[in-house]
């Protein structure tokens, strides 16, 4: 968390559907493991919308920083 992240754009396009497919009908439940889906930036990588699907805060400033600076 926190560090810079890359992954092949086509392989990130081709894994978000199969990610909302096996994903889809768990519970997305604030504090759970997957969180409700986040809104993404309309110009998110395909990796952002994964993860935002998934619950995480995309685009967070806070984001870059170590997790000790962190209040």
């Amino acid at each position: 968390m926190g560090h810079p992240h890359d992954l092949v754009p086509d392989l990130a396009e081709s894994a978000l559907p199969v990610v909302q497919e096996i994903y889809g009908s768990l519970p997305q439940t604030p504090g759970g493991s997957f969180a409700p889906p986040q809104e993404v930036p309309h110009e998110a990588t395909a990796l952002d919308r994964i993860a935002g699907y998934l619950g995480r805060i995309v685009g967070c400033p806070q984001a870059t920083e170590p997790v000790s600076r962190r209040s």
